[in-house]
């Protein structure tokens, strides 16, 4: 796992690999008020965002999730 924020990615990017290099520039770059809830592709089905909103379950009420074939950035 990854934890950080975007104040010193700019130096910290080459240490990624390519993929989630694409991935942070596109979410570090996108105008989040413009964007309607939807699918936006980055590289077709290997790299998307999932734009959207709603209300979490409380965590006692929630149970640990995994994924097979996607990472969540």
């Amino acid at each position: 796992m990854i934890v950080g924020d975007f104040r010193g990615y700019d130096q910290e990017r080459v240490l990624y690999p390519a993929a989630l290099i694409r991935a942070l520039d596109y979410l570090k770059e996108a105008d989040w008020s413009k964007l309607e809830n939807g699918r936006y592709d980055i590289d077709g089905d290997r790299i998307f965002v999932n734009v959207g909103d709603g209300t979490t379950a409380h965590a006692s009420q929630r149970k640990a999730e995994r994924h097979i074939r996607y990472t969540d950035v």
